[in-house]
């Protein structure tokens, strides 16, 4: 049995079953979710989850937005510095 998991995307899921497939392996669809609880980073390992749930899509999408704006106001803060990436 593989158990697979990535940080707020299940994009890999159905390439990821279909090798496990091919080779014989039995798949276990995961994630890892970033979250905060009372201030503290949490990483959260779920399994078994639907990649197709469209729940579960709004929610990652929104998680992807939340991480590139806050990339964007790390990349503003480094150029504020002097620094150009």
């Amino acid at each position: 049995t593989l158990f697979r998991s990535d940080h707020d995307t299940m994009d890999a899921t159905s390439l990821t079953a279909k090798l496990c497939a091919e080779a014989g392996i039995r798949f276990i669809p995961g994630i890892e979710i970033s979250c905060h609880c009372l201030g503290e980073e949490v990483h959260i390992l779920a399994y078994g989850l639907d990649p197709a749930s469209k729940k579960l899509k709004v929610f990652l999408q929104e998680q992807l937005q939340d991480r590139l704006e806050r990339l964007e106001a790390m990349r503003l803060k480094l150029e504020a510095a002097g620094i150009y990436l």
